[in-house]
């Protein structure tokens, strides 16, 4: 007699309940990936500082698009798993839809298969998957190859149902108001789920897919406190920040890698469209597609940027190797999934100290720091609000900022600080300086600085990233600043800036001196009394633009040629070039933007005398041969105060019977004298004297003075003594082997502006006794003309 027979229930197979627990650590798993129940806090550095910037402008209802334009939308905190007391909400809830998305397909396209797929990605997730960004690529992806998985089920009725198509879909709607790169994944996904459907003739459901898709992106942006007029401009903005990144972010990494990816990939790919198997005709195809468009879009992720990038690439390539076992059978996808783990194993070994060690400890963490991550927010005495105030306190007194009169942004990125400290943030629109790479993101950022929401007060530091020319970044806007603002405060990092009153109106300028050159060519710089501005027009070739899109193109490099002798150079991106720099005086940290605002004396051989562009690749032949080259003078706006701040050095008086003497010997170096590199022959200057050196009574022995004084002494024997400030010279401590000359280092600048004449410039210790010892003279002399 049969159970069905007898009214007995039926028992589930075996295989159906295990199943069902693989299905159910499946879920759990994704959730513990996905969901950030126990968030990043706020830190100090240049991620953390957009990261807590994306939460704090939906904090403060700035719109993105409008106010805000970056690669990240207001749900940032999705992809950066980043606390803030406006978001964590929303944060936790489009996780959730995510993760619920994730294990919908996953479940979708497992199911008819053998029992233990679903165990297989619980375990990838939790071992091999810490990038983000490969489990941002993968739930389109999924979504997509459950629509067009080819196999012939007969117990399923030509796909999914309407109801799992939202399931699927409704999250690539959140995924680009993450991160707005995004958008290309889901874009493909939804394409291509699209045209299967409708060669199915399943119209009402090929419609289903954009519909979800569409519908949950304008809920979250309407919940995310967004005005529906702001979804089209941060759609645009999209625009320029994406197509810009390749060549402004791109750094070369090792061959080896990528040849390991490519090889990786091939295989892996190389079993779907063969042999010919029944199913749905084209489905295949598509689904050969989708997964192509899924590594290729890793290949960029990886390799543009080619550090610890390349990470995204090798879990990408065990990703699609795990999905072409489903879609073809474990046995047939073998060798594409030893290929990938083969890859895998190559490049995560270059970055990763045991690569069995770490996926073990990543597994671990992620079911642990959930739990705790849970406990926390339910039961446990410190959830997430108090540890985001503490991260917030530190901040605050790492950042050493007064709270100041206005509004106040800061250039080029350290929002983190500036946000903690108390002050009105008003950021621009690229909010980070190395993000405004083209043309349209530099003006915007310039029009802002032009328009009434300008900041009251600007946190300025030179802080180029890639080894970019220091002035290329935001450099537009450095006209603006000179002329509209004025140094207020100077530390070895950091200028403050204030909004004059009245903004001066622009300057009478000569017209632009315009030529054209070439990679390779020596290009003479006009020479003037203040700072010379350049635009270059440089433009990529097809092949230069097809090499973007593909990969990258070669780097592009200035080199610059100073009036003090010496040569620099650095890398340079078209986009911030044609938009214009300040070349010369070549400025090299911030203390040197300040002195923009006096007379060129006050940067001393830094003048540039001419600059020669280059590309650095294996072919520049992605450039147009020859460019144009616009310079025009820069007639900054008088800052009395400059001087003030460059020249903060005052001269030590002598008491009377204070003992002066001549020093036998010492150990000393008087490397740098008014930015030249220990000079041959007499410098003039009209006020400012700078000096950079070391020195010890007794390198030998080890002494370090008391202090350290800067001498002049004029053609009479008449000294003057200024005070000096210690650094850290931890080369002479190398080379006498002597660990406490590390502190015989010194600088001081000082005005002499009141005190003309011819100099001799030296040194001289501080004794036990008070007296001086001054070293034996070194020149040569500097002249100083007087104001």
């Amino acid at each position: 007699m049969s159970t069905a027979a007898s009214g007995l229930p039926r028992s589930r197979p075996p295989g159906s309940r295990l199943r069902a627990a693989w299905l159910a650590l499946l879920l759990l798993t994704a959730a513990c990936v996905l969901i950030p129940l126990d968030p990043v806090q706020p830190s100090a550095g240049l991620d953390p500082s957009w990261v807590l910037a994306m939460n704090e402008a939906v904090a403060r209802g700035l719109g993105f698009g409008r106010d805000l334009i970056l690669t990240f939308g207001p749900f940032a905190s999705v992809f950066t798993r980043a606390y803030h007391p406006a978001t964590d909400t929303s944060m936790l809830v489009a996780s959730a839809c995510l993760a619920l998305g994730l294990w919908v397909g996953i479940a979708r396209l497992t199911a008819g298969r053998a029992t233990a797929w679903p165990l297989a990605f619980a375990l990838v997730l939790s071992f091999a998957l810490p990038s983000r960004d490969v489990l941002m690529f993968a739930i389109p992806l999924i979504a997509a190859l459950v629509v067009l998985d080819p196999r012939d089920d007969g117990a399923r009725d030509g796909g999914p149902s309407a109801f799992v198509l939202v399931l699927l879909f409704a999250p690539l709607g959140l995924l680009p108001l993450s991160k707005g790169s995004l958008i290309v994944p889901c874009a493909v996904a939804a394409l291509l789920s699209m045209v299967r459907l409708a060669l199915d003739r399943r119209y009402a459901r090929a419609l289903v897919v954009p519909g979800s898709i569409m519908v949950a992106a304008l809920v979250a942006w309407l919940l995310s406190g967004q005005s529906l007029g702001n979804l089209g401009p941060y759609l645009a903005g999209l625009g320029p920040v994406t197509s810009g990144y390749t060549e402004a972010m791109a750094l070369d990494g090792p061959g080896d890698e990528i040849a390991a990816f490519l090889a990786a990939a091939a295989v892996v790919l190389a079993g779907l469209p063969m042999p010919r198997a029944p199913g749905r005709s084209g489905s295949r195809l598509l689904a050969m597609l989708a997964l192509g468009a899924f590594l290729f879009v890793a290949f960029k992720s990886a390799f543009v940027r080619h550090d610890a990038h390349a990470l995204i690439g090798s879990q990408a390539l065990l990703l699609a190797a795990l999905l072409c076992g489903v879609l073809l059978g474990a046995r047939r996808a073998l060798l594409g999934f030893v290929a990938a783990a083969a890859a895998f194993a190559f490049i995560e070994a270059r970055y990763v100290d045991d690569v069995a060690q770490a996926a073990v400890r990543h597994a671990a963490a992620v079911y642990r720091t959930s739990w705790d991550g849970l406990v926390a927010r339910t039961v446990g005495p410190q959830g997430p609000a108090q540890a985001f105030d503490a991260a917030m306190a530190v901040l605050r007194a790492e950042a050493r900022l007064p709270v100041m009169t206005g509004t106040a942004d800061v250039y080029s990125f350290d929002q983190a600080h500036l946000i903690a400290s108390g002050n009105a943030w008003s950021p621009r629109p690229v909010l980070q300086s190395y993000v405004a790479y083209t043309p349209s993101l530099i003006a915007r950022n310039r029009e802002h600085l032009l328009g009434a929401r300008a900041p009251d007060n600007v946190v300025f530091r030179i802080e180029p990233i890639d080894g970019r020319l220091p002035a290329l970044e935001d450099g537009a806007s450095w006209p603006v600043l000179l002329r509209d603002y004025e140094p207020v405060a100077l530390s070895p990092d950091t200028v403050l800036l204030r909004r004059r009153p009245v903004r001066s109106a622009p300057a009478d300028a000569a017209p632009p001196a315009r030529g054209e050159s070439g990679f390779g060519e020596r290009i003479a710089v006009p020479a003037g009394d203040g700072p010379v501005f350049v635009r270059l027009d440089i433009r990529p070739t097809r092949l230069g633009m097809l090499l973007g899109l593909l990969y990258k193109p070669s780097r592009l490099e200035l080199e610059l040629a100073l009036e003090n002798g010496s040569t620099v150079r650095h890398r340079i991106v078209s986009g911030m070039a044609s938009s214009g720099f300040v070349l010369s005086p070549h400025v090299a940290a911030t203390a040197d933007f300040a002195a923009l605002w006096g007379d060129a004396e006050h940067l001393p051989g830094r003048r540039v005398l001419a600059m020669t562009v280059r590309t650095a690749g294996w072919t520049d032949r992605g450039w147009v041969q020859r460019f144009g080259v616009a310079f025009e003078p820069i007639v900054p706006t008088a800052s009395p105060g400059a001087l003030a701040l460059l020249a903060p050095d005052r001269e030590v008086p002598t008491a009377p019977g204070v003992a002066t003497r001549s020093a036998p010997r010492c150990d000393a170096s008087l490397d740098v004298l008014n930015g030249r590199p220990q000079p041959k022959a007499d410098l003039t200057t009209r006020a400012l004297v700078s000096i950079g050196g070391w020195g010890s009574p007794s390198g030998a022995d080890g002494t370090v003075a008391q202090a350290v004084l800067a001498v002049l002494e004029d053609s009479e024997g008449g000294r003057r003594f200024f005070a000096t400030r210690t650094v850290e010279r931890p080369d002479v401590a190398a080379h006498f082997g002597r660990p406490a000359l590390a502190r015989s280092g010194f600088v001081a600048a000082f005005d002499v502006g009141a005190l003309p004449g011819r100099y001799r410039v030296g040194i001289a210790f501080r004794d036990a006794d008070g007296g001086l010892s001054v070293c034996p003279m070194f020149g040569p002399a500097i002249v100083v003309s007087g104001r």
